[in-house]
């Protein structure tokens, strides 16, 4: 019933830290570690959401909605907590194009000469910023701290003047979705993060931040119908997530945003 054509990205920062060698004695060193991801942007055809997120791994959930009537109005709205769940995309046939990734990492390294020292590393990673650009409407999405979870949704009315306002809300889920992959391909999406981490210690720590991204599809076929799910994850380290909408109606308004 669906023929989406999604759009995904990869943002795939890498931080590298290096080991210091100590050869002296009796030394006690604490180093602290940062490396931080800042400002990700994303760009699709459809729909601008703009989501600040801060490190971890989400993992999205589609919901499907298809109506046949006349005048009706769907809104569904679902919330899960606590939960594994593992969506499944249906009946879609994204076609998509490989995006630009480009996580620039830059380390510093210290040698300190000391052997039976005490090292303390402290690192710490955050990611901030990504922002999504699209062309028809600007749905807002925010997650924050932990694991998001990210809900795409499916629309395939097929009647005339219908509304469908699907609003899913996830919170503390660490769900696995179908169409987010290590390696997604996007279209017109480009992902710059860049990771700064300095490392001052022997046997230093490098942080990796892998965000994944997650495909939308909407696809209503009717005519004067207004999709417009909206859905809030809270958690960190969302894998980027990029919608593409494909209306095959008349004077139809489509504006999911997924986070």
């Amino acid at each position: 019933t669906d023929s989406p054509k999604s759009t995904s990205s990869i943002t795939t920062p890498k931080s590298t830290s290096s080991t210091t060698t100590p050869t002296s004695t009796s030394s006690t060193d604490t180093f602290k570690s940062t490396s931080s991801i800042t400002t990700p942007t994303f760009t699709s055809s459809t729909d601008t959401p703009k989501s600040t997120s801060s490190i971890t791994t989400p993992k999205s959930t589609s919901s499907t909605d298809t109506q046949k009537s006349t005048s009706s109005t769907d809104t569904p709205r679902s919330t899960s907590s606590t939960d594994t769940p593992r969506s499944t995309s249906s009946t879609d046939t994204p076609t998509s194009t490989s995006s630009t990734d480009t996580p620039t990492s830059t380390s510093s390294t210290d040698t300190p000469t000391s052997t039976s020292s005490t090292d303390t590393p402290t690192s710490t990673s955050s990611t901030d910023t990504p922002t999504f650009t699209s062309s028809t409407d600007t749905p807002t999405s925010t997650s924050s701290t932990d694991t998001p979870t990210s809900t795409s949704s499916t629309d395939t009315p097929t009647s005339t003047s219908s509304t469908d306002i699907p609003r899913s809300t996830s919170s503390t889920d660490t769900p696995k979705s179908t169409s987010s992959t290590d390696t997604p391909r996007s279209t017109s999406s480009t992902t710059t993060p860049t990771s700064t981490s300095s490392t001052d210690i022997p046997r230093s720590t490098s942080s990796i931040t892998t965000p994944r991204s997650t495909s939308s599809t909407d696809t209503p076929r009717s005519t004067s119908s207004t999709d417009t799910p909206t859905s809030t994850s809270s958690i960190t380290t969302p894998r980027s997530t990029s919608s593409t909408d494909t209306p095959r109606s008349t004077s139809s308004i489509t504006t999911p945003t997924t986070t």
